[in-house]
């Protein structure tokens, strides 16, 4: 008797060069019978979307005796996601075959809605220091549809007093290839210390869907920034030879100046700041 096995081991949203809705795994039917693939929405209409096969050389591990096919593994790309939630409430991947037709894959498009938007905000805070008596926080967040807003919130949800701007990061949209290259993605915060009571600050990116928080513990954050701090952090381990090769280089006296230019930080301009923290490729596979 055929039996058909089937697993779905992927599903993601993807934003690189399309928007596109990934859904990967395999099927095969154990005595070899032959079938298609479909992918519906609401189980009656044949959505558009780009198939690839995969040879899934781990199945023969596991299905021992049962001949796996060459294009047993498949990846499904399903593109103009907000159309398919407007029209839609779920959508499958149907088995067709000589003995009728299975479901191996159903998703609500309301939880694909969800994902969809989750997934087009992200963002990177590039700065996070103690300058005087205020926090300075500096960052970029990108919503594909440019409908970000930015919060400035204690645990308790209390929105705390704090000044921001928003510029345009020229690396940042060129990397991404936006289509808008003056989108001001960029945000510098800056909020007195005093003003947090609480355990927590937190920097909420949304675009009225879906959020994503940038979570400073308040308790670590004041130890990293004392004196004590950051002496720890210039004799850290991790910089031991560098700080060797400093005093061997310059001397003790300018070490001991270096330190307290660590515990007692002066920092130039944005643009200097900028120049040196100019995103690249690397840094944007990072991202949240």
């Amino acid at each position: 008797m055929s039996e058909l096995l089937k697993s779905i081991d992927l599903t993601q949203i993807e934003m690189h060069k399309e928007r596109q809705y990934r859904i990967e795994g395999w099927c095969l039917f154990t005595d070899g019978m032959e079938f298609t693939l479909e992918v519906r929405g609401d189980n009656s209409a044949v959505l558009s979307s780009k198939r690839l096969t995969r040879k899934r050389e781990d199945l023969k591990e596991v299905l021992k005796g049962i001949k796996i096919p060459e294009d047993a593994g498949f990846a499904f790309y399903l593109s103009d996601i907000p159309d398919i939630v407007e029209k839609f409430k779920t959508i499958g991947i149907y088995v067709i075959s000589a003995d009728g037709e299975e479901e191996i894959f159903s998703k609500k498009t309301e939880e694909l809605q969800k994902e969809y938007e989750f997934a087009k905000i992200f963002f990177n805070v590039d700065y996070l220091e103690l300058v005087g008596k205020q926090i300075v926080i500096r960052g970029w967040v990108i919503d594909l549809d440019e409908k970000e807003s930015i919060k400035v919130e204690d645990e308790r949800g209390i929105s705390l007093p704090h000044r921001m701007e928003r510029l345009v990061r020229p690396d940042v949209n060129k990397n991404y290839k936006l289509a808008n290259q003056d989108y001001k993605c960029a945000f510098n915060i800056s909020i007195m210390r005093k003003e947090i009571q609480g355990q927590e600050l937190r920097i909420i990116f949304s675009n009225g869907t879906a959020e994503k928080s940038y979570v400073i513990n308040m308790k670590e954050f004041d130890f990293e920034h004392s004196r004590k701090g950051r002496l720890k952090k210039a004799l850290a381990k991790e910089n031991k030879e560098n700080n060797k090769a400093y005093i061997s280089k310059y001397g003790w006296k300018a070490f001991y100046h270096y330190l307290e230019t660590q515990m007692n930080p002066h920092y130039g301009d944005y643009n200097l700041w900028l120049k040196q923290r100019c995103a690249t490729k690397e840094s944007m596979l990072s991202e949240n």
